[in-house]
């Protein structure tokens, strides 16, 4: 889950220097999940075969879990679009309160203070690392979009757990990606944006993010999501945005504020202690491999 967290940490860069060149995000999100869906179909069809079958039958809340998927992308652009990136990643990554609630209140899982403190740090660190000196910016949409993809990055790695309990992680993410990207062609129709002129390199940043941005990262959130609950998962996840802040203070030479340093320790921190306190606080069952 950290190497995933990592290459979405890292796929930030990528996307930032494509929407630089005035490539629409919601381009970026169509062409993410369907080169994910391609690759991911081709992988769970050739090589774990079983895996597919018993993913198929699953389609209707695999749909669902797609449906979450494309959901989140469009809420946290949206966030974007109407306040700006500090603002729709702090709120995204709300994700693990929101699911430290769920598990006390549906799943019976005791509060500790152990889990609390490790929610705050993680909390407390992302505000800090992506917030910088002039804070957040707040307007009603960016709020009402950002804590709809908090919630939607909750839905998603809820519904995950469940579903690779049964099918393995590789049918699920392969149909999962699948449904995600046929109801993203709603919004932008595939053959408008793989038909467009766009140059070598750019279909090669195109590729990361299809590929090391999603495919690759979600595969191993999901196999994760194997022995991990989900309120560690998203906590986990946090350590996203201190990979994308070390990642363009090396390659775009952007500045690492102290603030931002503290943010990214404090998260560090979180990791850590959630790893310390148990990886299987309780007894999930067997599960089959994907």
């Amino acid at each position: 889950m950290v190497l995933a967290a990592s290459l979405w940490g890292v796929s930030g860069v990528v996307a930032k220097s494509l929407l630089a060149e005035q490539i629409p995000p919601q381009d970026l999100v169509a062409v993410r999940l369907w080169g994910a869906a391609a690759c991911g179909l081709l992988y769970a069809g050739v090589v774990p075969a079983d895996s597919l079958r018993r993913a198929w039958t699953r389609r209707r809340p695999l749909a669902l879990l797609g449906l979450c998927l494309a959901a989140n992308q469009f809420a946290y652009y949206a966030a974007i679009a109407s306040a700006d990136v500090a603002t729709a990643v702090f709120l995204q990554y709300l994700a693990p309160v929101l699911l430290a609630v769920w598990a006390r209140v549906v799943e019976a899982q005791p509060l500790t203070p152990s889990r609390v403190g490790a929610v705050a740090l993680a909390v407390c660190g992302a505000f800090l690392l992506v917030a910088g000196p002039r804070g957040l910016v707040v307007t009603p949409a960016g709020l009402g979009w950002g804590l709809a993809s908090a919630v939607l990055f909750a839905a998603y790695t809820v519904l995950a757990r469940r579903e690779v309990a049964r099918s393995g992680s590789w049918g699920v993410l392969a149909l999962a990606m699948g449904a995600g990207a046929l109801a993203w062609s709603v919004v932008v129709p595939p053959w408008e944006v793989w038909l467009r002129p766009y140059s070598a390199t750019q279909w090669l940043r195109f590729a990361h993010l299809a590929v090391l941005a999603t495919v690759v990262p979600f595969g191993l959130f999901l196999y994760g999501l194997r022995s991990v609950d989900p309120a560690r998962a998203s906590l986990v996840a946090t350590w996203e945005p201190v990979v994308a802040a070390l990642a363009a203070y090396l390659l775009l030479g952007e500045r690492l504020t102290p603030e931002q340093v503290a943010g990214a320790a404090s998260i560090l921190a979180a990791v850590v202690w959630t790893h310390r306190e148990g990886l299987r606080p309780h007894d999930t069952g067997r599960v089959e491999p994907g």
